[in-house]
């Protein structure tokens, strides 16, 4: 697990390498369902910013999703997977950032 700088602007500043050669639990039912759900309240996120842009939707939506990643790489770090883990969380933390920003403009 090394730091590269360079990756930052990728998300995945954590090298995933030794975490990928041992992933072998894609049968884990509570992983397959927090990773639907990202998926799933992200693009309703996405959605709702074009069709409520000034609503809390999109912001609620976008915060479910938050959520379930930050709970996700919760998962992984338990089960070893230190580097995912991490990268997961530094994409939860800028997801953070830009909810921030997003509300304080909208208001």
């Amino acid at each position: 697990m090394k730091f590269d700088p360079k990756k930052i602007l990728a998300l995945k500043p954590f090298d995933e390498s030794e975490d990928n050669l041992k992933d072998d639990y894609s049968g884990s039912r509570i992983r397959t369902f927090l990773i639907l759900l990202t998926f799933c309240s992200a693009i309703a996120a996405l959605s709702a910013v074009f069709l409520f842009p000034m609503g809390d939707a999109p912001i609620i939506l976008m915060s479910i999703s938050c959520a379930s990643s930050a709970i996700l790489s919760g998962i992984e770090w338990h089960l070893g997977f230190k580097a995912k883990a991490l990268n997961k969380l530094f994409e939860v933390f800028m997801l953070l950032i830009l909810l921030v920003l997003i509300k304080q403009l909208t208001w």
